[in-house]
């Protein structure tokens, strides 16, 4: 039983992964001098080991710029993309496509260069309890209490925090699986270690979603971040075992892997009728969903961090702490409209009848992918690669 006063802080984050770490060095730059009355949780220590294919987009590396952090840890640059469909196969080649990192490699620098930061940092430190007052929050551990002005969750799809702003509404399920092997001889030509694969020929066995192949490790000692991923659409489960169907598919290509090495990790769609907040809380990261599209969840992560850092702030200044218009702004945010977008795509995509399967060919993708490599000039200030909009500029001079 605690009987002792709980700690006081102005922000507490719920989860130290990259929306936690984001919204912990956001909050650090708008207020430099508060920075240690900002305290950020995780129940497990770090490093620690995240199911996640580990991609970083172009947009996370911008966030990362904005937030001034810069980490040494290895990656993998990816340069070509080969999507397989049912109807044929089309490699699209662009340096710098995207890079992937070992998660608990990255995590941890992330988390390192909040606390150097100034913002305190407890691992090991699982939360227990919340409990939601017109004065704030307290938050219970297993080894003491704390007080936050604002708490911000950003603890992952199934997370406490998610429970206490969202009560009792349906959830959007997405399941991710993976494991790490050994490259195969031809992975090992050096292009094709820098080629992403992303095999979408799983949907007819009645995966709603894709398989991938993302190199991955030094190229001193190579690895291969193999994976499936599988939504959910309308609550209708997938009609076959995904671990089976990774299993096997991994074995018609004599790659043999045991069954306990395979990971899994559950994640929620984000949907825009739901909300992401409650008095003196904000959501962020997978606590708020991803797209289901490609599941690709670093770069909102990022986002949504920042969004709920400067939106806390704000408040912390303001002393409103509805937060009655964060949901929207959510909603609104580039990313945001982006994952509605690829939500409705991806649920023509993966519930398409095998007649609908067979306009998404070679033909039809090598066309959409030409028509976004004429209009990339036009979306960078959009994707914030190279320039930063009058939107972020403003919001990083606020207060």
């Amino acid at each position: 039983m605690h009987l002792e006063t709980p700690a006081p802080f102005d922000l507490i984050i719920i989860g130290a992964g990259p929306a936690g770490c984001a919204a912990a060095i956001r909050a650090a730059q708008l207020r430099p001098e508060r920075a240690s009355r900002v305290l950020l949780l995780d129940g497990a220590r770090f490093p620690r080991v995240k199911v996640c294919g580990g991609g970083i987009v172009r947009r996370g590396d911008y966030l990362l710029r904005r937030l001034g952090v810069d980490l040494h840890v290895h990656s993998t640059p990816i340069d070509a993309g080969t999507f397989v469909f049912p109807s044929g196969t089309v490699t699209l080649r662009r340096p710098g496509m995207f890079r992937v990192v070992r998660r608990e490699e990255f995590d941890d620098a992330l988390l390192h260069f909040a606390q150097a930061r100034g913002v305190q940092v407890r691992q090991g430190t699982p939360v227990l309890d919340l409990q939601l007052s017109p004065e704030g929050v307290l938050v219970s551990t297993p080894q003491e209490r704390f007080r936050a002005t604002v708490v911000i969750g950003a603890d992952g799809a199934n997370g406490l925090t998610r429970k206490v702003a969202i009560s009792g509404r349906p959830r959007l399920s997405m399941v991710g699986l993976e494991t790490f092997t050994r490259p195969t001889l031809p992975e090992l030509i050096p292009r094709q270690r820098r080629t992403a694969v992303f095999d979408f020929t799983c949907v007819g066995a009645g995966i709603q979603g894709y398989a991938w192949d993302f190199p991955a490790g030094e190229e001193q000692s190579p690895l291969v971040n193999r994976g499936v991923f599988h939504t959910h659409f309308g609550g209708r489960p997938s009609r076959m075992n995904l671990k089976s169907y990774l299993l096997g598919s991994l074995h018609e290509r004599n790659i043999e892997v045991a069954p306990e090495q395979i990971k899994g990790h559950p994640a929620h769609m984000y949907d825009p009728s739901v909300p992401c907040s409650a008095p003196h809380l904000l959501l962020a990261g997978d606590a708020i969903g991803i797209e289901p599209l490609l599941g690709e969840g670093i770069s909102s992560a990022l986002e949504t961090g920042i969004m709920a850092a400067e939106t806390a702030v704000r408040a912390l200044r303001s002393g409103d702490y509805s937060f009655s218009r964060y949901s929207d702004d959510v909603r609104a945010s580039h990313r945001m409209r982006s994952v509605r977008l690829k939500r409705a795509v991806a649920e023509r995509f993966y519930t398409g009848q095998p007649r609908w399967w067979a306009l998404v060919g070679t033909v039809g993708v090598t066309a959409a992918y030409l028509r976004a490599s004429q209009s990339w000039d036009g979306l960078r200030g959009m994707t914030g690669v190279g320039s930063v909009s009058a939107q972020q500029q403003h919001r990083d001079n606020a207060g």
